[in-house]
């Protein structure tokens, strides 16, 4: 980020917490340098009831021309537990893109202009995302069982094919 830095994206920063110097800065610093600006010259902190957070902002840390693996970015992006992706626009997010053994959240917020020129952002909800999962855990549970949409009675009364087959097998090896 720099000049060029669309006005959403440093709102979006503005909500997110302070915008501070690196160079000297006292606080938390979460890893980022404070003397030599290895890790950039600028990030985003705030005070949150009573810790310190210091935002690992991939656009404000080095860009290193030649280094593919973009090692000071990796290096704190990808050793973070928690990802806030911001989105200008409505696109997929995968979260592969993002290498990492440590992320476990990411919070997907995306730009919205609402009809009066007001600047909004949306999330996808976590209700909505476990029911996304509840209602794709079902259907590839019927499908595993061999049972069509209307047959829940045949889970109750243990039928369907992956029950049958289930007991089929376990027939079998007592048998042994």
């Amino acid at each position: 980020m720099g000049p060029k830095t669309p006005c959403c994206i440093l709102e979006f920063l503005d909500l997110l917490g302070d915008r501070i110097q690196l160079q000297d800065f006292r606080g938390f610093r979460g890893g980022l340098d404070v003397t030599r600006g290895q890790t950039g010259t600028e990030s985003v902190c705030t005070n949150f009831r009573g810790k310190e957070i210091m935002f690992h902002i991939s656009t404000k840390l080095p860009f290193t021309e030649g280094d593919a693996q973009q090692l000071q970015r990796k290096r704190h992006i990808g050793n973070d537990i928690v990802a806030i992706v911001f989105q200008d626009e409505n696109t997929p997010f995968v979260p592969d893109t993002i290498a990492s053994n440590f992320l476990h959240a990411y919070v997907v917020v995306q730009l919205h202009h609402h009809a009066l020129g007001e600047t909004l952002y949306k999330e996808r909800t976590r209700s909505a995302l476990l029911e996304s999962l509840y209602e794709e855990l079902q259907i590839r549970s019927r499908s595993m069982m061999g049972l069509a949409s209307g047959d829940d009675d045949k889970i109750e009364n243990g039928g369907g094919g992956f029950f049958e087959n289930f007991k089929v097998r376990e027939q079998t090896l007592r048998s042994f």
